[in-house]
């Protein structure tokens, strides 16, 4: 799950370089390496005996699935960024948005459902978004990996540096993230 995550957060930073899609920037390789992986996926769960018991879908990582993802990131952003009242000139907004439409047509999602402006973007995430948003069992999980993600290589002080110490994770219950429900006992 980490590597999934890193994935997913590489992607996010690639899109953001002034490079992103020069020879020497990785956003190219990124959606590419993104793109195999997705068919490795796609080729091989669903010959999964465990795959066809609790899977909704036949096919996995789906043109839905890949928008939810897509409305996750940019969507979720710049709608936070507008509550928060951010001052975004129109034309950085329409930047954002063109660079996650390219994205979006790089990683395999079809042109005809990528959003062709933010109020599209909004409505589309209604749809496909919303309905999914809410706490889990993978979710609660998913946070504490989020949250204890960097603890493995935080830098400790001499006292922690003995035989087999780790270094102090901060309790999932001690963080809160925006926008996230909390639970008891963690998000």
């Amino acid at each position: 799950m980490k590597d999934r995550i890193t994935k997913t957060a590489k992607l996010g930073y690639d899109i953001g370089t002034s490079n992103a899609h020069e020879p020497d920037g990785e956003m190219i390789v990124t959606c590419v390496k993104t793109r195999l992986a997705h068919a490795g996926v796609r080729h091989l769960l669903p010959k999964s005996p465990y795959w066809s018991k609790v899977a909704d879908e036949e096919i996995p990582i789906s043109q839905r699935d890949m928008m939810v993802t897509w409305h996750s990131l940019p969507t979720t952003v710049m709608r936070n960024l507008v509550e928060w009242k951010v001052p975004i000139p129109a034309a950085e907004s329409e930047g954002f948005l063109h660079s996650w439409q390219v994205a979006a047509h790089m990683l395999g999602i079809e042109d005809e459902y990528i959003p062709k402006s933010w109020d599209e973007a909004g409505a589309q995430a209604d749809q496909v978004l919303t309905p999914v948003l809410g706490p889990t069992p993978e979710g609660g999980k998913l946070a504490d990996i989020l949250l204890n993600l960097g603890s493995a290589s935080r830098a400790r002080s001499p006292a922690d540096s003995g035989p087999g110490t780790a270094a102090p994770r901060a309790p999932p219950s001690a963080v809160c993230l925006p926008g996230v429900v909390r639970r008891q006992g963690g998000l």
